[in-house]
C-alpha cells in the first residue's frame, strides 16, 4: 500500500509539473487570467456554461492588430483638434468665452426629436451642438437654428438656419435671374441665412441667395444630391446652377411648406400684412398661454409660420401702379394682373386644413405620445415668494409629420416645439423623369438573288399549229 501510494504521488507530481510548464506561456496564462478577473468581476448565473464563450470573446478582442498612424496622419489630427479646442480671440488675443448668438440647446432638442424618430447618436448631438456653437460667434450673427439634414449619395449636408444682423435687404429685386431681398426684416424667401457642413468638424460654408427662376427650375426636376456643393446638376429639364444653388432652392421649399407653429403663438401686423410676425410669448398685455398638449391633436391648431412660395417662384409680387383714366393700360400691368387672378398670395398663418391632400391621403398627420394625464405641481410666484401657485404638468408629446415633404417634422411638448427636416429633399408624388430611349435602328434588308422574269411561255407555235389544223 505504501508502495502504490507513493506511485500516485509521483504521477501526481508529474501531472502538477506538466500543468506549470504548460503555464508558463505568457499569452495561455494571460489568457486564463482574464476569464478568472472577469468571471469574478461580473458573476454571471452560468459561469460554467458561458465559459467557453466568454474565452472567445476575449480572446477576439485580444487578436485585434494594433492600427499604425502614419505620421502626416497624426500631424493632421492634431492640428484639427488643436483648431477645435482653441477659442476664438480677439484682436488684443483674449479669448471669447461667451456665444453672442442666441443658440438653442441641441441635446435637450434631440431628446425631444426622439419622440419623432429622429435620432443621431449621443456623441454627433454633442458634436452638432457644439457645431451650432461655433457658428453663433461668426460676425453679425444674432440668430441660429438646427435646420436639419439632407442625404446625399457620398456625403450628406448639415444645415443650420441664421439671422444675420446689419444686413441689407437691398432694393426690391426684378426678374427672375434676380433673388429676392435678404434680412430678418423683409417678406423673402431669402429671409434668413443658411450653412451647410458635410460633418459636426467642417467648416460652416454659407449658401447662396436663392433666385426665382431656380426655384422653378427645382420644382420641375428629381435630383438626388452628391454632397459636393460645386457639382454641375445634369438634369432634364435643365436646372440654372451647381449643386449649392439647387441645395438652397430645396431649403426654401420645404421651409415654406413645412415649418408650422401653434395657432395663436405668432401674431400679424393688421396695419402692415408685410411686417415682421409678432412673437406673442413676448407679449404682456395680455399675456400669452401656450396651448395644452391635449389639445394640439388636430390640424386646425397648427398654423403655417413661413410665407408661401408663389408658382413664379417669388414670395411676393411687385407693387403695380394703377394707370390713370386717360393712359393707356400697359402690357404688363395686364399681365401682372392676370398673374395674380390666377395664383393669388395667401396669408403667412395659414392653417394646415387649408393644404392640399396628398396622393396617399391627407397632407399632415399627427400623432400624440407618452402620459396624457395631467399632473398638478406648485411653485412660488415670482413677485411674492410666499404665494403659492398651481403648477399643472402634462408628459403628452405632439409630432407632427409631413406627408407631402417626407422627413419633416415638427414636435411639440410642455410649452415648446420646434421644426426640423431630415431626409433626402424630395417632394412625394414627383416622379422621376426617365426620358424614353429612341427606337432602335433598323437594319439593312438582306440582298434579294436575282431571278428571271416570270414571262408565259411562247405560245405563237401553238397558235399556228392550231390554225393549220384547223
Amino acid at each position: 500500500q505504501v508502495l502504490c501510494f507513493r506511485g500516485f504521488a509521483n504521477v501526481m507530481d508529474q501531472q502538477v509539473q506538466k500543468a506549470k510548464d504548460l503555464l508558463k506561456d505568457e499569452q495561455l496564462f494571460s489568457h486564463l487570467s482574464k476569464i478568472v478577473a472577469s468571471l469574478v468581476a461580473e458573476r454571471p448565473d452560468r459561469a460554467f456554461e458561458d465559459f467557453e464563450a466568454l474565452s472567445r470573446n476575449l480572446k477576439a478582442a485580444s487578436s485585434q492588430p494594433e492600427q499604425k498612424w502614419a505620421e502626416n496622419e497624426i500631424v493632421e489630427w492634431k492640428a484639427q483638434v488643436d483648431e477645435l479646442t482653441s477659442l476664438p480671440a480677439e484682436e488684443g488675443g483674449e479669448p471669447i468665452l461667451a456665444v453672442s448668438a442666441a443658440v438653442p440647446d441641441f441635446m435637450s432638442e434631440a431628446e425631444l426629436l426622439k419622440h419623432a424618430g429622429v435620432l443621431f447618436g449621443n456623441v454627433e448631438t454633442w458634436h452638432m451642438h457644439l457645431a451650432l456653437r461655433r457658428l453663433g460667434r461668426k460676425e453679425g450673427v444674432t440668430m441660429v437654428r438646427f435646420w436639419g439634414k439632407i442625404l446625399g449619395s457620398t456625403s450628406d449636408y448639415i444645415i443650420a438656419e441664421t439671422a444675420t444682423e446689419g444686413e441689407d435687404a437691398g432694393e426690391e429685386a426684378t426678374g427672375d435671374d434676380a433673388p429676392e431681398p435678404s434680412g430678418a426684416a423683409v417678406w423673402s424667401v431669402n429671409k434668413f441665412t443658411y450653412w451647410v457642413a458635410k460633418d459636426a468638424f467642417s467648416d460652416w460654408v454659407k449658401l447662396p441667395p436663392v433666385n426665382p427662376r431656380q426655384i422653378q427650375a427645382a420644382r420641375g426636376i428629381k435630383k438626388m444630391l452628391s454632397g459636393n456643393l460645386n457639382a454641375d446638376v445634369v438634369s432634364h429639364p435643365h436646372f440654372p446652377g451647381q449643386e449649392m444653388h439647387l441645395l438652397r432652392a430645396q431649403i426654401a421649399r420645404i421651409t415654406a411648406a413645412t415649418t408650422v407653429c401653434p395657432a395663436g403663438y405668432f401674431s400679424v401686423n393688421e396695419e402692415d400684412a408685410e411686417a415682421e410676425l409678432t412673437n406673442m410669448t413676448e407679449s404682456e398685455d395680455p399675456p400669452y398661454a401656450f396651448p395644452k398638449q391635449a389639445v394640439l391633436g388636430s390640424t386646425d391648431r397648427w398654423v403655417h409660420a413661413r410665407e408661401h412660395i408663389l408658382k413664379n417662384g417669388k414670395s411676393k409680387y411687385p407693387e403695380l401702379e394703377e394707370p390713370g383714366e386717360d393712359d393707356e393700360v400697359p402690357e404688363a400691368y395686364l399681365k401682372q394682373k392676370a398673374e395674380m387672378a390666377a395664383d393669388p398670395m395667401v396669408v403667412r398663418l395659414r392653417p394646415l386644413t387649408s393644404d392640399e391632400a396628398v396622393p396617399s391621403g391627407e397632407a399632415w398627420s399627427i400623432r400624440q405620445r407618452g402620459d396624457p394625464a395631467t399632473y398638478m405641481f406648485e411653485q412660488r410666484d415670482a413677485e411674492n415668494p410666499e404665494k403659492i401657485l398651481p403648477d399643472p404638468k402634462s408628459y403628452l408629446v405632439t409630432v407632427v409629420k409631413s406627408n407631402r415633404w417626407p422627413g419633416a417634422v415638427t414636435v411639440s411638448a410642455a410649452a415648446r416645439f420646434l421644426s426640423v427636416y431630415v431626409g433626402y429633399g424630395f417632394k412625394a408624388g414627383v416622379d422621376q423623369f426617365f426620358p424614353g430611349a429612341p427606337p432602335p435602328v433598323m437594319s439593312e434588308p438582306e440582298e434579294r438573288i436575282e431571278q428571271t422574269d416570270p414571262n408565259f411561255p411562247d405560245v405563237t407555235a401553238q397558235v399556228q399549229e392550231d390554225e393549220e389544223g384547223g
